[in-house]
């Protein structure tokens, strides 16, 4: 896969593209934050996985598992 991230402003873009004929297209990305950051995770196909949080979380998946 290719993995590509950059700063947007104060938001932190992770994309992964995977091209081709490739059987198995998956990886796995660990984002600390400090406390009190307002998280937002937006996810095409795969689950998210998120612990330590006590403000609200906003997470969204296409297709995939949420655990909180």
């Amino acid at each position: 896969p290719e993995v590509t991230w950059k700063m947007d402003g104060d938001r932190l873009v992770l994309r992964m593209h995977c091209s081709g004929l490739i059987a198995d297209c998956s990886a796995k990305h660990r984002v600390e934050v400090p406390r009190g950051v307002a998280v937002k995770v937006k996810d095409g196909d795969g689950s998210v996985r998120a612990s330590g949080f006590r403000d609200a979380l906003a997470i969204r998946t296409g297709d995939g598992s949420v655990h909180v």
